[in-house]
């Protein structure tokens, strides 16, 4: 000051402490932010989806003890039977509001596929990079209050092998089909092999999002 002038100064030690405040700062500022979307999705699915009304089980079955020749397609009819009896047996019982099967709940981690949907029959597919896929059964929707604001649900019928039907979100209506009619659309996985391309699959409902 006595010289008529001032500068602030900081010495070696307090510079590198103020930088590697900021590099902390950046650093850990994605995963917080990270964590706190996480936290906020699943307290919105908590509200949604209240514990207390859902009983939630893993069910899977052993190859038959009796016959070691069993073959793909008869343990798989075994397996349908024996997951249709079960929910029978369980609907059966006093309280229960409704059963379905499903490889997740709402909410979980989903599987991830390259997909391609067809626009027009005339135009190539369009490339879906990441969808998010889960095999449900009849009444999921309706098990999680989730509706169908379009075409059709799931019903038996969907359950045979040869049964090539999916339903889509309103995200996906939107995102990928811009307007157009979902209902009679084709979907299929994208083939690593152009030559030797996936079969496809017919939308016949759209549901809410979640």
């Amino acid at each position: 000051g006595s010289g008529g002038g001032a500068s602030l100064r900081f010495g070696f030690f307090w510079t590198a402490a103020m930088i590697s405040q900021v590099a902390l700062t950046v650093i850990c500022l994605p995963p917080a932010m990270g964590i706190a979307h996480e936290a906020w999705r699943d307290r919105l699915l908590r509200d949604q989806f209240p514990a207390e009304r859902y009983l939630a089980v893993r069910l899977d079955l052993d190859a038959d003890p009796v016959s070691s020749t069993e073959t793909i397609e008869a343990a798989a009819a075994r397996r349908a039977r024996t997951y249709q009896e079960f929910e029978r047996r369980v609907r059966a019982e006093s309280g229960v509001e409704t059963t379905t099967l499903g490889d997740r709940l709402p909410g979980m981690t989903a599987d991830v596929r390259r997909a391609e949907v067809e626009i027009r029959p005339d135009a190539a597919p369009l490339l879906i990079p990441e969808l998010w896929l889960a095999a449900v059964g009849p009444r999921y929707f309706q098990a999680f209050d989730i509706p169908v604001v379009g075409g059709r649900d799931f019903h038996d019928g969907d359950r045979a092998a040869d049964a090539r039907t999916v339903m889509v979100n309103e995200a996906f209506v939107r995102r990928y089909l811009d307007g157009a009619t979902p209902v009679g659309t084709r979907v299929r996985h994208a083939a690593a092999n152009t030559a030797q391309p996936e079969p496809w699959f017919e939308i016949v409902g759209v549901v809410r999002d979640v």
